[in-house]
């Protein structure tokens, strides 16, 4: 008899990854190529604002600040 392979994904649980939250700030996580913020209102409409680069010399981590919602 002949094998065949297969592969067998398992199902995909919760894949984002936990993030640490300050007490005045929400934190999360940019996604690669995105430019503006995608936290959502009440209402559930996507903020939209421009995401500022901070840099810090002492750190390498790359900090990114939402104008319009503060979201880090």
């Amino acid at each position: 008899m002949d094998k065949v392979a297969t592969t067998e994904l398992a199902p995909a649980a919760d894949t984002t990854p936990a993030v640490p939250q300050l007490p005045n700030h929400k934190v999360k996580l940019k996604l690669a190529g995105q430019r503006a913020c995608n936290e959502k209102d009440e209402k559930g409409k996507p903020c939209g604002g421009h995401l500022k680069h901070w840099f810090y010399a002492a750190d390498v981590a790359e900090d990114y600040s939402c104008e319009t919602c503060k979201t880090l």
